[in-house]
């Protein structure tokens, strides 16, 4: 077990994640919750955990796959994806994608739900760093809440400091990169917060042509992160 300056615990197979005292044993999910929820709990633990003060972060399992669906169809999602992207079947595809990672070795992509921490089955979005198509020292991050959570700023930069102190600190990356659409401005605020940079402005797809908007991508280094919560706290919400 390790922890981090930002006091998020990262957990892998047979290990316990423990939010506050080192000297305890007692998986501190469990602690919180009532008896008919530890027997739920204890049937979808996944491999991979971050516990940050309000969510965890975990692989996905079988329990997920409904809310993940309903989710993805609400038309509040599909905004910024391309329509070809946007069909229940690309959802589907996307989800026994994000299992199949879970259990690759050695892991290249992390793709994970976010849970509240007291109720890890209900689903609030996903978020993760994924090695594919990034030079070596280097992964892409991406966050989605579930239309229903969003305007809770606050719940992406949470999400959002977890996984950029994970990808530096304990999968020793160089950089973290990221793209949107210009038009997604939650997106473009998170950034903004991390203190990422914009890289290239360029026109992105058709569809986004047809609409006016860009492909906007960004990075930001080990050591811009490392300024970046030295000089400013953590955001408490």
């Amino acid at each position: 077990m390790k922890q981090t300056k930002s006091n998020n615990w990262y957990t892998r197979k047979s290990e316990f994640s423990i939010a506050e005292d080192p000297t305890s044993f007692k998986h501190p999910l469990k602690a919180e919750l009532d008896s008919a929820s530890v027997l739920l709990y204890s049937e979808i633990m996944a491999d991979m955990e971050i516990v940050t003060k309000r969510f965890l972060l975990r692989d996905f399992v079988e329990l997920d796959r409904s809310p993940f669906l309903n989710y993805q169809a609400d038309p509040r999602s599909q905004i910024f994806y391309e329509p070809s992207e946007a069909s229940p079947e690309n959802s589907a595809r996307l989800f026994e994608t994000f299992c199949t990672w879970a259990s690759e070795q050695p892991r290249l992509n992390y793709q994970l739900a976010i849970v509240p921490r007291r109720e890890p089955y209900a689903l609030v979005g996903c978020c993760g760093l994924r090695l594919r198509g990034c030079d070596a020292g280097e992964m892409e991050l991406g966050i989605e809440l579930a239309p229903d959570y969003w305007g809770r700023y606050a719940y992406a930069i949470e999400v959002g400091r977890a996984l950029l102190d994970f990808g530096f600190r304990e999968l020793r990356l160089d950089v973290i990169s990221g793209s949107t659409v210009s038009a997604n401005v939650r997106i473009a605020r998170l950034a903004e917060w991390m203190g990422a940079e914009v890289v290239t402005i360029c026109p992105g797809s058709t569809w986004m042509s047809e609409r006016g908007w860009s492909e906007v991508n960004w990075r930001i280094t080990r050591a811009q992160w490392n300024r970046r919560i030295t000089v400013s706290p953590p955001h408490h919400p």
